[in-house]
Formats: structure tokens, C-alpha cells, sequence
């Protein structure tokens, strides 16, 4: 079903912390609800209280039909982290899409970068809350996460764009305009399938799929 800002802010209602919050993407499957977005400082959700690793982290919860908060995850690194999309498969599962700096924090995982300062990430949560899989796309210069879909085969398509060589999986990609697109698809565990680089000459910006 859709769902609208209003409706979020309604059921969301009462919930804000110290800092700055922002509500970024949202999803919903059967009767739950899934919201993401950013905030800075101490960030209670239900009877999770989230406090910022860095100057903006990422946070996202799972709420039922009641307003009743089932998971509150964060994912949190020395500056702005950003989360790009959200999906659920069929099951239920939650895929989040997004960029952070040189270390980060999924819940209690840490994450490293293998090259340059900003990495992408893309995750997948389980229905009763664990992480189960984090990939890394790399690359020393500009890399930008774009937009995240789920395929009719539930299959995962990851976009955005950057400049010079970004490292997905196995795959050395080398930009195709200043800067390029790049395209990847995904199983929903985590394998990739394949990933493409489009462009030409010019700049080219993937921000939605």
C-alpha cells in the first residue's frame, strides 16, 4: 500500500531527539510500516535510545499497524552517512542502500572501507531485526548512491553514478562520462549478478530506477 508523509508524522508521532531528525524513504509490507531517514545526537525510538557515532547517521524502524515499534537499527560512521533507498522482498526482509565513511557501525558490525575515504553500502535485515549481509562498493574518487529497486524476480537493481574506477564485487568498473553511471544487479543474499558502467561524454547522473 502507499503511504503518505502525513500518515508517517501521525504514527510517528512523539518521537524526536536532541538533535536534527529527518525522515528520508519509507516502505511499507502487510501491515507493517518502514521508515528511514537521518538524525544527529541522542535519537530515542521506542525503548531504543540511538546516539550518533558521527555528525548524521542513518536510522530506520519497523512498526505495526498499532504504532508499536518492532526494530530500530542504525548505521553510523565518523561523518554524514546517508541512506539513498529502501526495499522489502516478499519476506519480509529490509534492504537499505546508502553511503558512509571509512569505517561504519550496522547495529553492532563493523564495516571497513578497502580504498578511498566514502564508500556505498548495500544491507539486508532480517524480519526479526539481524543483519545479515553488507557489500561495500569502492573506489578512490567521487562515487554517489543513486536509487535501489526490486526487481519482478526479486531481484535487486542498484544505480548512482561516479568518476574514475568504482570496485563492485569482482568487478572493476571504469567510468564513462565525468562522472558516469553505474548499474548493478543483485540476489536478495547479496550475490552479484552483474554490473555495468553508461555514459558518455559529459556528466551523467543516476538518481532514480
Amino acid at each position: 500500500p502507499n503511504v503518505s508523509h502525513s500518515q508517517v508524522w501521525s504514527s510517528l508521532e512523539g518521537i524526536g531527539g536532541a538533535g536534527d531528525e529527518a525522515v528520508v524513504e519509507m516502505t511499507s509490507i502487510e501491515e507493517e510500516l518502514l521508515v528511514g531517514g537521518t538524525f544527529s545526537g541522542s535519537f530515542p525510538l521506542g525503548s531504543t535510545v540511538l546516539n550518533s557515532i558521527g555528525q548524521r547517521d542513518v536510522w530506520i524502524l519497523r512498526q505495526d499497524e498499532e504504532g508499536e515499534i518492532l526494530q530500530a537499527h542504525q548505521i553510523g560512521s565518523e561523518e554524514d552517512d546517508v541512506l539513498a533507498s529502501m526495499e522489502t522482498d516478499g519476506f519480509g526482509n529490509l534492504y537499505a542502500f546508502g553511503e558512509f565513511w571509512f569505517e561504519a557501525f550496522f547495529d553492532t558490525t563493523l564495516v571497513e572501507l578497502d580504498k578511498g575515504s566514502k564508500g556505498i553500502y548495500l544491507s539486508r535485515f532480517s524480519t526479526d531485526g539481524k543483519l545479515d549481509w553488507v557489500n561495500v562498493i569502492s573506489g578512490k574518487a567521487l562515487k554517489v548512491a543513486g536509487d535501489m529497486a526490486m526487481g519482478p524476480a526479486e531481484d535487486l537493481y542498484a544505480s548512482g553514478y561516479f568518476s574514475d574506477t568504482l570496485s563492485i564485487g569482482d568487478t572493476l568498473l571504469v567510468a564513462k562520462g565525468d562522472p558516469g553511471l553505474f548499474l548493478s544487479k543483485w540476489t536478495v543474499d547479496g550475490e552479484l549478478i552483474w554490473a555495468g558502467s553508461y555514459g558518455g561524454s559529459g556528466a551523467f547522473r543516476a538518481r532514480a530506477i
